[in-house]
């Protein structure tokens, strides 16, 4: 067995190799962290979709199932409002049927033409979608 002394200059590349490899491992770690919160994220949405889906299931009316789709919308995405809204074809109208997180100039009677929102913009495609549901 050598028992000698390393040199100083051995002793500074061993200090610089531990350096790197304290700092790989500190990047490891912290991409880790990162992918632990986006796992619990992710994880928290599915029992949020799951408890939405239970909840569907077992609403006795569209009333209830209007209320627990705008709650677990707001909880699922993480948003401040959400709306209902039931789809009349004859009258070619929405009504809202139940919003949260809106100010209280929406009421609950609020009608909504689909003529209006496609000559307003945004929902060219809307009126399709609906009418095939």
């Amino acid at each position: 067995m050598n028992n000698k002394a390393p040199k100083y200059a051995e002793l500074i590349i061993r200090c610089e190799n531990l350096q790197d490899q304290v700092l790989k491992f500190l990047r490891i770690q912290q991409d880790l962290s990162i992918a632990k919160r986006n796992l619990d994220k992710d994880l928290a949405r599915l029992v949020s979709v799951q408890n939405y889906n239970q909840g569907a299931i077992h609403s006795d009316s569209i009333e209830a199932f209007a209320e627990i789709t705008v709650e677990s919308v707001l909880t699922t995405f993480e948003l401040e409002c959400s709306m209902f809204f039931l789809y009349h074809a004859e009258e070619k109208s929405l009504d809202l049927l139940f919003q949260l997180g809106l100010n209280e100039t929406v009421k609950e009677n609020f009608k909504l033409s689909l003529d209006w929102i496609m000559n307003h913009g945004g929902l060219n495609d809307l009126n399709v979608f609906i009418e095939e549901i």
